[in-house]
Parts: C-alpha cells; sequence; structure tokens
C-alpha cells in the first residue's frame, strides 16, 4: 500500500489475497447509467404461519449451512478436459512406469528424434503441453494442472477462457436464484409479480438492506430472511459477478474491505471501533492492534511458514498507512444487486449475468469462430 500526495489509499492486499478466506475482488472504476423502474405500491401474500415461521429464521439459519453459495459446482469445457487430461494420463503414466527411468522416457517420447518411442507429427505448442501435462501426472497423480494444446484435445476444437469464465458466471447467477427461491419458499414469502428490489450488503457486517416498494412489512421479512451466512454468501456472489466496468468498485474500498476484514479474523477486533494513537489502530487499553495480529499470524496455521513474515510486513504497512488517512475517509465496499420476476441483476456495470440479460455471452462465443 503507497501513499500518494493527495493522501488516498491505495491497498496492495490482492498481491497476498491467497491467504485470506475472502472474496477476490478487482475491478475498476468507470460510470453507466441504471435504469430504475417505479414500482406501483405491494403488498406481500404471506400464509398464517408465515410470521411465526420469520420469528425463527435467525434461530434455525444460525446452526445450518448457509443456502445461498457464491460458487456452485460448474461442468464446463474446463471441466470436460480437466477429467479427459486425468482419465487418459492414468493409463499413460503406468506404462511410463514400467521403464526403469519414466521421466526419461516422458522425454524422449516428446524430444528424442532418435528414441523408438519418439511421437512424430506434434506441434511444438502441442509436443511442450503433452509432456508438461504427462510429468505433472507421474509426479502428482490427479491434479488440476492442465496445458490446453495438449493433442489429446486436438478433436474438441479451441478452448476460450474469457467465454468459459462468464459461463460459468452465469450458471452461478441461476444457481444463486434458485436457491433465493428454497429461502423464499421455506419461510412462505411470495414476492409479487414484476416487483423490482434492491438489495444492498453492508460489508462490515454484511446486514441486508432491501428497497425498491413502499411496502415494509415485505422489505422487513427479507432483511429478517438473509442472515448473516447467506448475505455473506450474496455478496461474494456480487463481487464474482463484477465486471471490469462495474462502478461499485474502487481500489481504495477494496482494500479497506481487504484490511478490515483480514484484521476481524485475526484479531477479533473491528478496526472501525478502534481509536488511532500515535499512528496506530489501539485497542482500550492502549494494544497495538498490530501487536495482536503478529502474534495471532505466528502461532496460527492459515498462513504457510515461508509466507508469515511477508504477510505480516505487507498488512503491517496497511495498517499504517490508513491509519494516517484516517478509516472514514474511504468509503465502505457496500454492494448491491436487483431483484425481479426470481432472479438477481447486476448493477453499475455492462455485463448482466440475469435470467434473460445474457445474450451477449452466445455473441461473444460466436465472434471467436
Amino acid at each position: 500500500m503507497t501513499i500518494n500526495s493527495n493522501n488516498s489509499f491505495t491497498s496492495i492486499s490482492n498481491s497476498i489475497k491467497v491467504f485470506q478466506n475472502n472474496v477476490n475482488v478487482e475491478k475498476n472504476l468507470t460510470t453507466q447509467n441504471e435504469n430504475d423502474d417505479k414500482n406501483d405500491p405491494i403488498r406481500l401474500s404471506l400464509s398464517s404461519s408465515a410470521k411465526d415461521n420469520l420469528n425463527k429464521i435467525n434461530q434455525t439459519q444460525s446452526q445450518e449451512e448457509p443456502v445461498i453459495q457464491s460458487r456452485n459446482k460448474y461442468v464446463g469445457e474446463r471441466e470436460i478436459r480437466m477429467e479427459i487430461k486425468n482419465d487418459y494420463y492414468a493409463k499413460v503414466v503406468e506404462e511410463d512406469k514400467k521403464f526403469d527411468d519414466p521421466y526419461g522416457h516422458i522425454w524422449d517420447k516428446y524430444y528424442t528424434k532418435s528414441s523408438p518411442y519418439y511421437i512424430e507429427d506434434l506441434s511444438d505448442e502441442e509436443r511442450s503441453a503433452a509432456e508438461r501435462n504427462e510429468v505433472n501426472y507421474l509426479k502428482f497423480g490427479e491434479n488440476k494442472m492442465i496445458y490446453y494444446f495438449d493433442p489429446i484435445f486436438k478433436d474438441r476444437g479451441p478452448l476460450y477462457s474469457d467465454v468459459e469464465d462468464e459461463k460459468e458466471k452465469a450458471f452461478n447467477r441461476e444457481e444463486v436464484n434458485k436457491q433465493v427461491q428454497q429461502l423464499l419458499d421455506a419461510n412462505n414469502i411470495t414476492i409479487p409479480q414484476n416487483t423490482k428490489l434492491r438489495f444492498t450488503i453492508d460489508p462490515n457486517n454484511y446486514k441486508v438492506s432491501v428497497t425498491g416498494t413502499d411496502d415494509k412489512n415485505l422489505t422487513s421479512l427479507l432483511e429478517k430472511m438473509l442472515d448473516e451466512k447467506n448475505s455473506k454468501q450474496l455478496f461474494y456472489h456480487i463481487s464474482l459477478s463484477s465486471s471490469d466496468d462495474s462502478t461499485q468498485f474502487t481500489r481504495e474500498k477494496q482494500g479497506k474491505y481487504y484490511l478490515v476484514t483480514e484484521m476481524k479474523d485475526k484479531t477479533g477486533y473491528d478496526l472501525n471501533d478502534l481509536n488511532v494513537l500515535d499512528g496506530k489502530f489501539v485497542t482500550e487499553d492502549g494494544t497495538d492492534i498490530f501487536d495482536i495480529y503478529k502474534k495471532s499470524i505466528r502461532n496460527g496455521t492459515s498462513v504457510p511458514e515461508q509466507f508469515k513474515d511477508t504477510i505480516i510486513y505487507t498488512y503491517g504497512e496497511e495498517l499504517k498507512n490508513l491509519a494516517k488517512v484516517g478509516i472514514d475517509s474511504i468509503p465502505d465496499l457496500f454492494l448491491s444487486i436487483d431483484y425481479k420476476n426470481g432472479s438477481f441483476y447486476d448493477v453499475g456495470q455492462s455485463k448482466n449475468y440475469g435470467t434473460g440479460k445474457t445474450d451477449w455471452i452466445d455473441k461473444l462465443e460466436a465472434s471467436k469462430k
């Protein structure tokens, strides 16, 4: 993190976010107009037991896993090729192991032209990819590493990672839509047709606020329905669905979110509740929060030993710089998403993954062919 001449807060958390349990958010700031439909006042349709059920929501959901999942099991072209790769090399490597030097045998197959096992008619890219896939399987067995130029994929045609990424995001949106409907059904809540609501999530406690209607009964019930576990997953889903031009994200907001969340997770303290003394965030008894954080990292197992010094130094610098500019000088990363007729729709970005809004993904794929 650096402090520039106008005292802005620029986080470098993304360089170490591999150690966090938080969502990965990397977005640029642009602007986009949103069409905010005006809705007539609506009424909530409830069964006679709905209110009793809602009174039990917080108790029951707090003891269960969240219904909403930001990531869901997606089987796309990448996953299909991963399975093909592992199945293929499981058999090939068994043959390699029959040789005294399996690694040498693999090398001969792909690079020693005088070898009787040399494989002809491969491009340089195919040869390199196949050799790497085979060696990795010999070393690690079934694994997630894959080189896509491997000739075993030739009949499947090219793979476009950007298209696969967008398809996976659209898939997760449909799954989240279904999961929210499960919550609505479980709590006997019916949202009237054509009602457009906006869900906004506070990053500090994942509390949801619902707007878009004058029916306070509806908004109150929906806010109670989404407990912290589910609202956190929805927050992550919004983040994972964001595009590069999203107006909801800035580097400063992201940096603050990562830092506050990391400190809360590792020390139990919320930076928003602490005072700054001599350029340090301190607890009520004057203890430097950084000292508590260092001890937590040193004694914990969440960070590999060889990276502990790096993460301690990095977050120490971020704490120092945030204390300098002031935590209230940077807006919190509040995230919003719209909801209408059973589907969520993205806010403040050009890409929309909501139901009926994904034709652009088909056009993107067609443009590659």
